[in-house]
């Protein structure tokens, strides 16, 4: 691949699989360094037979350590690439309950363990439709100049195909009646002042719903047609 007249996608597409390869070596580093940091406490305390898993532990960091720079090396001229450039638009999908679209992966409403999915296919792309398909989960840190109208549209980003499945099928379930949560019911036929078993006959669906201790009849989907 020509680097220079590659695109912004084919760039990062190959960034992100070394990246991959970077992190999956440090992520061992991380956790020879846990072992070796365990074992080490187990030998102060007077435990001698953990010498050797400090020993190995020491022996494989050093091991992984030494991958790096051939690796960073590797990535080095994509880099550059992209900063000879001015650099171009990149999204970042954080992988938690709730996560949000980001434009690097370097936003402050982030940790140092945040992890994320690289939207490789939005390299490039204009930023307005970066937040267009992001909808309700962009930034608004990354994007402070996102339109309200924008922010309020259901997301057309998932971070797996079982996600977006998922919000598919929450999304075709029948939205709450306007009745739930509400005192929206006549007195005269309610059944309340009892232990359990209050109830009232919703002013919108025309159902029986069970009431809260407050009095609220209980969230409840409308009744269906027929």
């Amino acid at each position: 691949m020509n680097i220079t007249t590659a695109t912004p996608v084919e760039i990062d597409t190959v960034l992100a699989k070394i990246w991959t390869r970077i992190a999956t070596v440090e992520a061992e580093i991380k956790g020879y360094e846990k072992k070796g940091r365990e074992a080490l406490k187990c030998i102060r305390h007077g435990y001698t037979g953990y010498q050797g898993i400090l020993d190995r532990s020491q022996a494989k960091i050093a091991e992984l350590e030494a991958q790096l720079p051939a690796l960073e090396a590797e990535a080095n001229p994509y880099e550059a690439e992209f900063v000879r450039r001015g650099g171009w638009t990149r999204a970042f999908l954080c992988t938690s309950n709730n996560g949000h679209v980001h434009k690097d992966r370097n936003c402050s409403t982030t940790r140092l363990r945040t992890q994320f999915v690289w939207l490789i296919d939005y390299s490039g792309k204009d930023e307005a439709e970066v937040v267009a398909d992001a909808g309700c989960i962009a930034c608004t840190v990354c994007y402070p100049s996102a339109p309200v109208d924008v922010l309020a549209r259901p997301t057309k980003i998932f971070a797996s195909p079982e996600a977006k499945a998922k919000a598919e099928k929450e999304a075709a379930k029948p939205a709450d009646c306007d009745g739930s949560s509400t005192w929206d019911y006549p007195r005269e036929t309610a059944r309340l002042g009892y232990y359990s078993g209050n109830y009232g006959v919703c002013s919108h669906c025309n159902q029986n719903i069970t009431v809260s201790s407050t009095g609220k009849m209980r969230k409840h989907k409308p009744k269906a047609a027929g």
